[in-house]
């Protein structure tokens, strides 16, 4: 099952290239943005055609344009604050080539430094009661909780007092 999404969308016209639908871009995705290429004009259609994605390090990576004119952006271009796209075709001695573009990312908040906690506020509170366990003895607990006062006798105090 393809989980890609159409994230850009590129229009070539003889060597333009240029954008003509894009959404929000954040990087760090993985296996989820897709390219979508038009081609407008003949000269491109017996060519096989490819796309080389430069990252933000000017590391370049050529890809082939498949047949429904799509290429999924790697993880690896994803994770700067941009990446560059140019495309080429090519045909016996003939290749047309485009200009390049350069493709704005924003900054995700993901990291593979990331401890997973559970959503279950059970969970959470029985770590709690652990960590606290693990620090603090049973007596010493029930000393601290002895001088905390009873909710009812501080509702009287307030009503007596206001």
């Amino acid at each position: 099952m393809e989980n890609f999404k159409t994230m850009i969308k590129l229009n070539i016209k003889h060597q333009k290239l240029e954008i003509t639908e894009t959404s929000y871009l954040a990087n760090r995705s993985h296996n989820y943005l897709k390219i979508l290429f038009n081609f407008n004009t003949d000269d491109w259609a017996d060519k096989t055609k490819y796309c080389i994605i430069t990252d933000n390090k000017d590391n370049n990576r050529l890809f082939i344009i498949e047949d429904d004119n799509s290429v999924v952006l790697p993880s690896a271009v994803l994770k700067g604050n941009y990446f560059k796209i140019s495309a080429y075709g090519v045909k016996d001695e003939i290749r047309i080539t485009t200009n390049q573009i350069r493709i704005k990312l924003a900054e995700s908040g993901y990291t593979q430094d990331i401890t997973p906690i559970s959503d279950d506020s059970e969970d959470v509170f029985s770590y709690l009661l652990e960590q606290l366990d693990s620090k603090v003895s049973h007596a010493e607990l029930e000393n601290a909780l002895s001088h905390v006062p009873d909710i009812n006798m501080i509702l009287d105090y307030v009503n007596d007092n206001i």
